[in-house]
């Protein structure tokens, strides 16, 4: 009935919605003079802070020591005011994207393979190509066999990491190095469980003689893509974060949106986005719980947009996400299609 009652009321669901861009990043990709510009939605906080009313003190603040300290007054003013901006931002980010544990813990529970790089006898690092599961808290699993350079590396120094990145549509490619120490599996019925769960990752294998090994993370660097700014995150907040509930059918939604509702896209970018300049491409690159991500190219002025649409609420699996696109691609519809008709003038005409 909540869903139905958003689409039947249009204005109630605009009202749920982002209102304003929050910010802009430009920077130039490689050396081109194509600028991309990364944009984020704001949205409407009000419920969730409470400001101090510190006008009121700052008019006493004056009433008392009068004139002089007006300036001292507008100071504090201003900058309680950008402490308070920067704070409603960050909490704002938080709402708008997986936090980067989610979003590591995302990218290694959806992806098989990464780099391995332990340490040499000579104190270099050594980095190959190896395929992993993850345990329950999300500690890499491998099988190695027992005369492998890596194995014998383990074996002298167990510190390593693991840099794994995920292949999105839209030529993204977010991505996390894992650090810590790998011990070999010992628990008779860890092991058990360990290798179950590598059957269900690689039925098609057959079985070995290489040993469990399972690395505890103590920390891991993580990147939203290639070029962008990395973030180092604890261990600690790596176990607790879960996957984002749609890895495994995010793909499946964007195919299906850039083949079958590109107008859908457009309108997307048309209405929640308020585009000023001519579309020329968009499309869908990724989409997870909390929203979805467009690449829009614009004819005048040429740019690459990449543009952060939320959802109205969160969504809990696929037939959740493609509801909430309906809702928001009829919402949209409507919306750019409503109109206000001109005024009529009548006139008199003396026969």
């Amino acid at each position: 009935m909540a869903a139905m009652d958003l689409v039947l009321n249009p204005a109630r669901l605009q009202s749920k919605l982002p209102c304003a861009v929050l910010s802009v990043a430009e920077k130039q990709q490689l050396g081109s003079s194509t600028t991309t510009r990364v944009a984020w939605w704001k949205l409407s906080l009000h419920s969730l802070f409470l400001r101090p009313p510190r006008e009121q003190c700052g008019g006493v603040w004056e009433s008392e020591r009068g004139a002089r300290c007006r300036q001292t007054v507008a100071a504090m003013a201003m900058a309680e005011g950008v402490v308070a901006k920067e704070k409603e931002e960050m909490e704002i980010g938080k709402l708008l994207r997986p936090t980067p544990a989610e979003a590591a813990r995302t990218v290694m529970e959806t992806c098989k393979e990464g780099t391995l790089s332990t340490l040499s006898e000579d104190g270099w690092p050594l980095g190959t190509e190896v395929k992993f599961v993850v345990d329950m808290e999300g500690n890499p699993v491998l099988r190695l066999q027992p005369g492998a350079l890596h194995t014998q590396h383990i074996f002298q120094d167990s510190r390593c990491s693991l840099h794994v990145q995920l292949e999105q549509p839209g030529r993204r490619k977010p991505q996390c190095t894992l650090q810590g120490f790998m011990r070999k599996v010992e628990d008779i019925k860890l092991k058990e469980r360990l290798e179950i769960a590598w059957e269900r990752r690689f039925p098609s294998e057959n079985a070995t003689d290489d040993v469990l090994y399972i690395m505890s993370v103590e920390r891991f660097l993580q990147s939203p893509d290639m070029g962008e700014e990395e973030i180092w995150v604890s261990g600690s907040h790596y176990w607790a974060a879960t996957a984002d509930p749609l890895r495994d059918c995010a793909n499946r939604i964007v195919e299906d949106m850039n083949r079958h509702h590109w107008e859908d896209i457009r309108r997307f970018c048309n209405v929640y986005a308020n585009l000023d300049a001519e579309l020329e491409e968009a499309s869908m690159t990724w989409v997870d719980r909390l929203g979805f991500d467009l690449r829009v190219l614009t004819k005048s002025p040429q740019n690459i947009l990449e543009i952060r649409v939320p959802f109205t609420r969160e969504v809990a699996d696929e037939r959740d996400a493609r509801s909430s696109l309906t809702i928001m691609a009829q919402v949209a519809w409507k919306q750019e299609r409503s109109f206000t008709p001109s005024e009529v003038v009548l006139t008199t005409v003396e026969l």
